[in-house]
């Protein structure tokens, strides 16, 4: 039985076992772009070989216009079910002000979502992305 308040955890920061060399494909990508030139770019992946349980996403940045990108950050499903649950839809918004905001769908799936499963839109917030270690806050 699905858990809707594990379904309302914050998601957890993923390690080492959500490595590229373990990655099966991913997709729905953002980029932003500060006005220094620096570029954050998100996307969603997985170990299966498409859409489906598992997936999560992740962060990147560039400071060379894109000839190379380090991941700052993983995030995924977090609990007993997270492994009935997906990751996906991410996208980037620098505001007015010059925070960077983070966002990211998150929901049960048996593959593709199919709008009457439980999930919801998760943000994360960094004050300060023009950094050599952008900060950010946790999702909410």
């Amino acid at each position: 039985m699905r858990s809707e308040s594990t379904l309302l955890m914050p998601p957890r920061t993923i390690g080492a076992s959500e490595a590229p060399s373990t990655r099966k494909h991913q997709g729905i990508p953002g980029v932003e772009r500060l006005s220094s030139g620096r570029l954050f770019a998100v996307y969603y992946t997985g170990t299966l070989q498409g859409e489906g349980p598992g997936n999560y996403v992740v962060l990147s940045t560039s400071t060379d216009d894109g000839r190379s990108w380090r991941e700052i950050q993983v995030v995924g499903p977090q609990g007993d079910d997270a492994l009935n649950q997906r990751a996906f839809d991410s996208t980037l918004w620098l505001d007015p002000s010059g925070r960077l905001w983070w966002f990211w769908s998150q929901a049960y799936s048996n593959g593709l979502w199919d709008n009457t499963a439980p999930g919801n839109v998760w943000a994360s917030i960094c004050d300060a992305p023009d950094t050599d270690s952008p900060q950010w806050s946790s999702p909410r």
